[in-house]
């Protein structure tokens, strides 16, 4: 095995490489079922909350919620969005997961962990709470989103990423 040692990295311009480095790290998670019916956003119950230390930092966001969507007799797939401060973020909502075909059978069911990350740019001193929100995909035939389905546990971390340093 090799090994590099160096006293300095410099960009060919001479100037440094900016080092980036993390600083809180908050995580929240839930394991309660919650059923939803309806096609309106619904809190899933998983929810965290971080207080970035300055306007330029960034939150990384990593969230694991597990997901189950039934339906009787038509496909079934639920929706899922996360929220901040209470508004969606844009881009950030998905119409199509745990999506199955009914085929001609009876009952549908699919579920499992539905994962993701995203880096935010919150530009605030104040607390930011992030939240999932999700909802069943089509109304009718008892379609229902199971989110934490046997009180399974569903997570999300916060990670500050501060802002960037000149070394």
């Amino acid at each position: 095995m090799s090994t590099l040692k160096v006293t300095n990295l410099q960009k060919l311009d001479g100037t440094s490489f900016p080092i980036g480095k993390f600083g809180q790290v908050i995580q929240g998670s839930a394991s309660t079922a919650v059923n939803v019916t309806s096609s309106s956003f619904t809190d899933t119950g998983l929810t965290a909350t971080i207080t970035p230390t300055a306007t330029t930092s960034k939150v990384m966001i990593h969230v694991t919620q597990m997901l189950s969507s039934d339906r009787d007799n038509e496909d079934c797939w639920s929706r899922l969005r996360l929220v901040r401060d209470g508004s969606g973020l844009s881009g950030l909502e998905w119409s199509k997961l745990e999506w199955d075909e009914a085929g001609g059978v009876g009952a549908v069911k699919a579920g499992g962990l539905t994962t993701f990350c995203y880096l935010d740019s919150p530009s605030t001193l104040n607390a930011v709470v992030y939240k999932l929100q999700g909802s069943a995909g089509a109304s009718g035939n008892n379609s229902t989103a199971r989110f934490q389905m046997g009180n399974e546990s569903s997570f999300i971390q916060l990670i500050e990423v501060l802002a960037w340093v000149q070394n």
